[in-house]
């Protein structure tokens, strides 16, 4: 009983792996600091506005096709020419970085309604909150790739191509 119980609890320390490179508070911070112009939103306020709003998800296809929130749209794929400039627009990446770079873009063509989901769906996923992809619900987030997938629990990340 003694040797289960210490593996289970090896098993488990392993499995947090958290970076030793940044934390999310450092990381949050950054991206702020790097797009002050940017206004971002809490997963728990995004939670609350979601149903109002047009939610683009702006990484790749390949990370989009393993999972997603709920009617999010692709921004590679979205027409900002068919929607009015006022649009509720969330964008979210895998952590942040690359939503902010796209809300800063959108701000510049002049859509005036535009956030950043901060923590994006790495956070939404270390939170079990729900995604799906063509065949339904998951709970499998592409990691971008080893450096940045430290910061996604590994119940939630997939294995890198």
């Amino acid at each position: 009983m003694l040797r289960f119980l210490i593996l289970s609890l090896t098993i488990q320390a392993c499995s947090l792996q958290p970076c030793d490179w940044i934390s999310w508070p450092e990381l949050k911070a950054m991206i702020r600091d790097r797009f002050p112009d940017v206004v971002f939103v809490t997963i728990e306020n995004f939670q609350k506005e979601k149903p109002n709003r047009l939610v683009l998800d702006v990484r790749s296809a390949d990370e989009y096709a393993l999972s997603h929130m709920e009617g999010a749209v692709r921004f590679a794929t979205w027409d900002a020419d068919q929607s009015p400039k006022d649009t509720p627009i969330t964008l979210y990446c895998s952590v942040g970085y690359r939503s902010a770079e796209a809300a800063q873009q959108l701000a510049q063509l002049g859509f005036t309604n535009v956030q950043n989901l901060e923590g994006s769906l790495f956070e939404w996923a270390n939170l079990n909150l729900p995604m799906v992809n063509d065949q339904g619900s998951t709970s499998l987030v592409h990691p971008y790739d080893a450096k940045w997938g430290c910061l996604l629990l590994e119940s939630h990340r997939a294995p890198l191509p």
